[in-house]
């Protein structure tokens, strides 16, 4: 089975999660900004997220 984390951001620790099992680790934040283009740019971020998930698990 995989085990994909989809998230907003990545922080420290992250190797931690792939300690225990996690295959893929996605955030949905491209880059540091402010909370209003977070929220303007969420439809175009999940959709690069999906896909780099869907090419994951093919």
């Amino acid at each position: 089975m995989t085990v994909i984390a989809v998230c907003g951001s990545i922080g420290d620790g992250i190797e931690e999660l792939y300690e225990v099992g996690f295959d893929g680790i996605f955030g949905t934040i491209a880059s540091i900004t402010d909370y209003e283009t977070v929220i303007k740019d969420t439809t175009k971020n999940v959709a690069r997220v999906s896909e780099a998930v869907a090419r994951l698990i093919q």
